[in-house]
This record gives structure tokens, sequence and C-alpha cells, in this order.
């Protein structure tokens, strides 16, 4: 059990780390919201839809690491095969699914979730405890950005 948590400290560790270097790549080179995607983010209840930058591209900005990637792959988290994923006000978008308003609005659900939360680190630590717990697709914070 020690082992378990010892085990699961670290990728957490590694995971507030690598969405953090993340967010900020995004953040710096991503770019703003057209006026129609801060209404759509708006009224997900997103109260700073200003901040928020997205990067279109083939695969995330930055590779996770090794352990990391095989932590969420056991969980049914295919990082390299997600369309979209969110790093607080950073979100990525694979190529040719900048339209997707499901995801969008998916993407900016996960923006009002690490609101809520107040700081990006606790977001992400209970998000890596919750697919944990539950697996990816039965995440409460996934199954919240689906509805």
């Amino acid at each position: 059990m020690e082992a378990e948590a010892g085990a699961l400290g670290t990728v957490l560790s590694l995971a507030i780390g690598w969405a953090q270097s993340v967010e900020h790549w995004i953040r710096r080179e991503g770019r703003r919201l057209r006026l129609d995607e801060l209404h759509l983010a708006a009224s997900m209840g997103v109260k700073r839809p200003q901040e928020i930058r997205v990067w279109v591209a083939d695969e995330v900005p930055i590779a996770p690491e090794d352990r990391l990637r095989d932590f969420a792959d056991e969980r049914g988290m295919r990082i390299d095969t997600l369309d979209g994923m969110t790093f607080g006000y950073g979100i990525f978008l694979r190529h040719g699914k900048e339209a997707d308003e499901a995801l969008i609005k998916h993407e900016f659900r996960h923006v009002f979730q690490t609101e809520l939360f107040g700081a990006f680190d606790e977001f992400v630590s209970l998000y890596v405890k919750q697919l944990e717990w539950h697996g990816y697709y039965n995440a409460p914070l996934e199954v919240d950005a689906r509805a």
C-alpha cells in the first residue's frame, strides 16, 4: 500500500510539472479566442475566457515523460490520440478538430473546473487521482465535461 501511494505521489508530481509546463507554453505561443469562442466559453461558465489560449497542432507541444504516459494509458487515457486537452487556460486541439464544437465545449468545461479549484495544481492532482480510482472514461471530472 505504501509503495502504491509513493508511486501515485511520483505520478502526481510528474503530472503537475508537465501540465504547468504545457500551460505556460500554450499561453505564450497559442492564439487568443475568437469572439464566438469567448461567448461560448462564457456560456460554459468560464469566468475569465479572455485568458484562454489555443494551440492547434498534431500533438501536445511538450511530450509527457514515459512514466506519466504509461500511467494514463493504463487507465484508458491515450494522450497521443486525444483530440483535445486542457492545461489550465491553455487548450491543445488536434489539427482538424478546431471547429468541433462539442470538443471545444468539453475543453471549456475543464477550464471552468480549473477555475472552481482556484489552483491549477489542485485540479491536476484531483484529476490524476480520479484516473487512478475510476479510469479515464468514468472519472467524475470527465463525466462532468461530457455532460
